[in-house]
């Protein structure tokens, strides 16, 4: 493979560019829309700057420094590496934008030229958004604003919605007539067919070369560390293609088939009503199991039925799609399902830090798994996810920056993909409730938690500071003397009760928060606001009120920093109580109200006023003595 590199190295080096400039297309009937910056926090902006300078450079974005109609916000988060992640809200503009509708290819577009097929390869696209240029007009519809002023996209950026199936089309069109080769996404599939597996190599090989040369021919860059080079099987579309045939990807059912036995009445209740939801396809139902042999036996044989025809459905790409996601303490569940039949299933465990997460973050978490987890479905095409969480519901059709920062970093991880979130009961949720209840062992690198904790690290830090200490140990002492937070991280860790009706008076206010709240290193968060112990609260009020502002300042620094229970009405009786607010605070006195006198014919007194309806100014006059207005 190294010589192909050094042979085709201009293929795997700068940006690419793919097809002529772009022209996005928009519905007149939408009116555009301006957001303004978004705050960045203080430690973020520095690499913010260097991140945007960096793009610059690249042509990838330009500075705007005049109007434009649309203005999206970024959210920006940091990666464990140091570096930030940097992402275009662009819903509003979304709702504007027309699609192309390109079909994704799917198992049976590629079937006919598996015949013989024994050698594979797969290359990776490099930056493959931004491989496709903006015109002009494209570009200004792309502005984004940040602390350091507005810029446009000169590439094709993630997160516009009909990003994905533009890019399916245009590298379709590319390298369409090429044979043997097939594109899902940013990846390029090359089969060697042939008799023998020597022929299947010459004719890989030659395929190889026509797609480098095609490559170069259209400026398609690739990505050199992800190759997978001539492999005699290779996962596609959810199957695995070998030299002995397609086979379905067994990763579709592990997580039924290694699926634990249930330990208590609750977890034989839970597999039976999976199977119970799974029976007009299980026509074999009926038949008794051997339950005097072995239950050992039985369960097996219910996983087999499950995982096997007719009940496993093939993918079809022209019918409607639902994944099906649930989260329990201990392990995230989702289904893959067409026509109310699974077409896959995964489950895998939650880290320890994962399950430190607020329900809703888990939830939230659960349809990332989900939708990343069965991309070679979902990418590219409409999918209705389903939860049992409402909340996200609601959250999912906000502008992202509308939502809580800790479930920003996971939703920027969906913009790619065209989700409508709909919420669905539990007892309607049985097969992603199994899944997760009963999952895998696997769990994901831990690496991939610490990301999710930084924004509490950053209110750590903004709170010290208003605390003048310089380590989180005070509020971990008094966190851990605090009897009602005790019991608060005991409820988070093990689970709240049904109703609040059994809980204390201190206790209430938090479990109608119970899904935004979480723990971290002994302290208890709502979201990324700490929950000041209540030894500390009058400390806290002090500090935050030292700069004498009034309340709406002051409730703001405290919105994003802390948080108790009647919060903003002890920050009001503080600063209405303060001496020196009260002692230097200039008087106002509202001026009394004086009546005009009323005129004795029309039009002996007029007023007049400016406003504005739909981008149009308008000059409204009306007479005093009549009321008449035009």
């Amino acid at each position: 493979m190294q010589n192909v590199k050094d042979i085709y190295q201009d293929v795997f080096e700068g940006l690419g560019t793919l097809g002529p400039a772009l022209h996005l297309e928009v519905d007149p009937e939408m009116s555009p829309v301006q957001l303004p910056p978004r705050k960045i926090p203080e430690s973020l902006k520095q690499p913010l700057r260097e991140h945007l300078d960096e793009l610059v450079k690249l042509e990838v974005i330009e500075r705007v420094d005049y109007p434009t109609d649309w203005v999206s916000a970024i959210v920006v988060a940091p990666k464990p590496n140091g570096k930030i992640r940097l992402c275009l809200d662009p819903r509003p503009l979304n709702k504007a934008l027309k699609r192309c509708h390109h079909p994704i290819p799917t198992i049976d577009d590629v079937l006919p030229e598996l015949s013989n097929a024994k050698v594979f390869t797969k290359v990776d696209c490099s930056n493959g958004y931004w491989q496709v240029e903006l015109d002009e007009e494209s570009s200004l519809l792309t502005t984004f604003n940040t602390p350091f002023g507005r810029f446009k996209w000169q590439r094709m950026p993630f997160g516009i919605s009909p990003a994905g199936e533009i890019f399916q089309q245009r590298l379709d069109q590319a390298i369409d007539d090429l044979d043997g080769i097939r594109t899902v996404a940013d990846d390029i599939l090359v089969i060697g067919n042939g008799e023998t597996m020597q022929e299947a190599v010459a004719d890989h090989d030659r395929k190889l070369k026509e797609l480098f040369d095609r490559c170069r021919a259209k400026h398609i860059k690739l990505n050199p560390n992800k190759i997978e080079f001539k492999k005699t099987s290779m996962p596609y579309i959810g199957h695995i293609l070998t030299s002995d045939g397609v086979q379905a990807d067994p990763a579709k059912v592990q997580a039924i088939l290694e699926m634990k036995q249930p330990t208590d009445v609750a977890g034989v209740r839970r597999i039976l009503g999976t199977v119970n939801y799974l029976a007009k396809f299980l026509p074999h139902l009926s038949q008794p199991f051997d339950w005097d042999k072995s239950h050992d036996a039985a369960f097996t044989q219910i996983k087999k039925l499950i995982t096997e025809p007719p009940v496993l459905k093939y993918y079809e790409s022209t019918k409607p799609l639902i994944i099906q996601c649930d989260a329990s303490d201990h392990g995230l569940g989702a289904a893959l399902i067409q026509e109310g039949k699974p077409v896959a299933f995964a489950s895998r465990a939650l880290t320890h830090a994962e399950k430190q997460y607020a329900q809703i973050e888990k939830e939230l978490l659960a349809i990332v798994y989900g939708t990343e987890r069965f991309h070679q479905y979902t990418y590219g095409r409409p999918v209705t996810v389903e939860s049992d969480h409402k909340p996200l519901e609601v959250i999912h059709q906000k502008p992202l920056s509308a939502a809580p920062r800790r479930l920003q970093k996971m939703m920027m991880r969906l913009h790619q993909y065209d989700l409508t979130i709909v919420y669905k009961k539990e007892s309607e949720m049985l097969l992603a409730d199994t899944l997760s209840r009963h999952h895998l062992d696997n769990s994901t690198d831990e690496a991939r938690s610490v990301d999710s904790d930084l924004d509490q690290v950053d209110s750590l830090e903004e709170i010290n500071e208003i605390l003048n200490c310089e380590t989180t140990t005070i509020f971990q002492d008094h966190t851990t003397k605090d009897q009602d937070l005790q019991q608060v991280k005991s409820f988070i860790q093990s689970g709240w009760p049904e109703s609040s009706k059994d809980l204390s008076p201190a206790i209430t206010p938090y479990f109608h928060l119970r899904d935004e709240l979480t723990t971290h290193e002994g302290l208890v968060f709502r979201g990324d606001r700490v929950v000041i112990p209540k030894s500390l609260r009058k400390q806290v009020l002090n500090e935050l009120h030292a700069a004498h502002q009034g309340i709406a300042s002051t409730s703001r620094r405290a919105r994003e920093t802390v948080y108790w229970p009647h919060l903003n009405q002890e920050l009001k009786d503080h600063i209405s109580h303060c001496i020196t607010c009260d002692t230097f605070n200039s008087k106002q006195p509202k001026e009394p109200l004086i009546p005009h006198e009323i005129p004795k014919r029309a039009w002996a007194k007029i007023g007049c006023d400016i406003f504005e309806f739909e981008k149009k100014s308008y000059l409204v006059t009306v007479d005093y003595y009549s009321n008449f207005f035009e």
